[in-house]
């Protein structure tokens, strides 16, 4: 997974704290990466990174898979103040906005949008995130159920 993440979001990505996350180090040990496709000045991509902000805090709280899941935020924001005002509500890295134009490289259905790919199969799932709302408890155990090696 490594290798096809650098080739797909570059090297380093961010996090809200503005330390720089490796890439490379990051693929190797995940299963599953979920790139979440928003907007700052989107209300249902606002309401949407609340929700996914529980279940991400709930399934790394619970999960006996909790490493091999990782969200990488993509942003469509145009300023960068609005991009690192929504990037300090997430837990998870984030492609720096001086990257964003490497969102072109990933087909996706528009803003909330959410992208899931497995190492395990290498298949990728798209879908319109804001119609996942709300996670719940179900979407925890549907994870965990799944084979996350």
């Amino acid at each position: 997974m490594s290798e096809f993440l650098v080739s797909l979001l570059g090297e380093r990505l961010v996090n809200s704290e503005k330390a720089e996350v490796d890439v490379q180090s990051l693929g190797a040990k995940l299963s599953l990466v979920g790139l979440f496709f928003g907007c700052s000045l989107n209300a249902p991509c606002k309401q949407f990174n609340g929700s996914l902000c529980e279940f991400y805090s709930r399934f790394k709280k619970t999960s006996e898979h909790k490493d091999k899941l990782e969200i990488v935020f993509i942003s469509s924001d145009q300023d960068q103040k609005h991009w690192q005002d929504f990037l300090q509500e997430m837990p998870w890295p984030a492609l720096p906005f001086k990257d964003r134009h490497k969102k072109g490289g990933v087909t996706h259905g528009g803003v909330s949008t959410s992208v899931r790919t497995s190492s395990a199969s290498g298949r990728s799932t798209c879908g319109a995130a804001v119609l996942a709302l709300p996670y719940m408890d179900s979407h925890v155990n549907q994870l965990n159920t799944h084979q996350l090696t």
